[in-house]
């Protein structure tokens, strides 16, 4: 099940506005991926970036 994020901390290069919902168009348990202007963005859910930029807010 693909789940919606909400950015809690902005990043100019893929997270661009605090308070704005991200769709990734792949999950599964270890990563997301979100598709980005020139590339596509994995994200590890156990990172770091993962734990200070967003906040998971459910599912489909």
């Amino acid at each position: 099940m693909v789940n919606k994020y909400r950015v809690v901390l902005p990043d100019l290069a893929l997270l661009p506005v605090a308070g704005q919902i991200i769709t990734p168009y792949y999950e599964d348990k270890e990563e997301i991926i979100v598709a980005g202007g020139n590339m596509d963005h994995h994200i590890r859910k156990d990172g770091e970036y993962f734990a200070k930029h967003l906040e998971p807010i459910g599912g489909k």
